[in-house]
């Protein structure tokens, strides 16, 4: 039997799998009841407290998960959207060590409540939202999957329609050469101006950081330094053009790559690669892009595992030795690229006017009737 954790709940969505389950023994000799019914709408009360989904199977769900069973004048998905609005700090159960509600004061919780019409129209608009970012995701994962299987197919077969050989990364075209990335580019690392100086801080200088490296040109920066900053450190200022990648970065940062579309410079947890006249950037990009886990594997450390430069400069890449054959193939990775950014981009569009829409329907600032949905 399905067994929903928090991690289970797309916020505002359905949960229409889960991660674990549950065995008839443990329902015996635990629940001793049946599963919550599909339809349900599920509240987290810890950790991520208000995150609100609903059931699209029968299911168990674990002790950090209320159900709830509005009453007739409530419309169900009306709460889904209003309960992840509330302010819930006032409910939190202080005495228990982490964030956790209260659940006497959350069965006391005032809901702000619309005639059941309007209720319904409330969660009509939101819902055609919602849908319009969900349909923006199956439209981005869809192009990622296109953008690996094509990398996979570009880097094992090339663009000439060559006999495939063997070799210790695979199958590549016969005229493709093997190399250690060390004997055809010169790879570098940033550095961090001194933050107990001041005048280091705030100039006119890009910074990068690994945590915004993420398969899109880097055209601007969280974090500036001055000229002051930039020559009292180890950090160094690379042109536009150079393909930078995360050494560290915890969860799936490290390995990342980007190409800087700005003069920038970047911290030491950025590697920036300079290939020589025979191997083209944004075909190492695209290599790199393809690349991801093999990279990420190579890690080594304690509790965080990062990469470096010597490893780095081990890496095999495989080379056609006809520079154009390069170039169309970072040509079409740009491609791609370029496209998911522009889905990307509308996504972000669309998920503002959803977040705009929430706080003035749930304020009553917009007021909305059945024929409005």
């Amino acid at each position: 039997m399905p067994w929903v954790s928090i991690a289970d709940m797309e916020p505002f969505g359905k949960v229409v799998a889960t991660r674990e389950s549950v065995s008839a023994r443990s329902i015996s000799a635990v629940f001793k009841k049946p599963p919550t019914p599909k339809g349900t709408l599920l509240m987290s009360f810890k950790l991520t407290i208000g995150r609100t989904s609903v059931l699209d199977l029968d299911a168990y769900h674990n002790e950090a998960i209320i159900s709830i069973f509005p009453r007739k004048v409530v419309d169900r998905d009306y709460l889904r959207y209003y309960l992840p609005t509330v302010d819930y700090s006032a409910l939190q159960d202080r005495a228990i060590k982490g964030q956790t509600l209260n659940r006497d004061k959350l069965d006391r919780l005032p809901v702000i409540l619309p005639p059941l019409s309007e209720q319904r129209a409330i969660a009509g608009v939101l819902s055609k939202l919602q849908g319009a970012v969900e349909a923006q995701d199956k439209i981005i994962a869809t192009l990622k999957e296109l953008k690996a299987a094509t990398l996979a197919k570009l880097f094992r077969e090339g663009l000439r329609g060559e006999p495939l050989k063997e070799t210790e990364i695979g199958e590549i075209p016969e005229s493709w050469e093997v190399v250690p990335l060390s004997s055809r580019c010169r790879i570098a690392s940033g550095g961090t101006p001194s933050r107990a100086v001041s005048s280091f801080w705030g100039g006119t200088i890009p910074w990068v950081k690994t945590g915004e490296i993420g398969y899109r040109p880097i055209l601007g920066t969280e974090e500036h330094i001055t000229e002051k900053g930039l020559h009292a450190s180890s950090a160094k200022l690379f042109p536009a053009g150079t393909v930078i990648m995360a050494m560290y970065g915890q969860g799936v940062t490290r390995g990342r790559v980007a190409i800087l579309g700005i003069e920038a410079t970047t911290n030491q947890a950025c590697a920036a690669f300079f290939p020589d006249e025979t191997l083209d950037g944004g075909f190492l990009y695209a290599y790199f892009t393809l690349s991801y886990e093999v990279l990420r594997a190579l890690a080594h450390g304690g509790n965080q595992q990062n990469l470096s430069i010597d490893l780095l400069s081990g890496v095999s890449v495989p080379v056609p030795p006809d520079k154009q054959e390069q170039l169309e193939i970072a040509r079409t990775t740009h491609l791609i690229d370029s496209r998911i950014l522009l889905e990307e981009e509308k996504r972000t569009r669309i998920s503002s006017v959803f977040s705009s829409m929430l706080h003035l329907l749930m304020t009553g600032e917009v007021r909305v009737t059945a024929s409005m949905k």
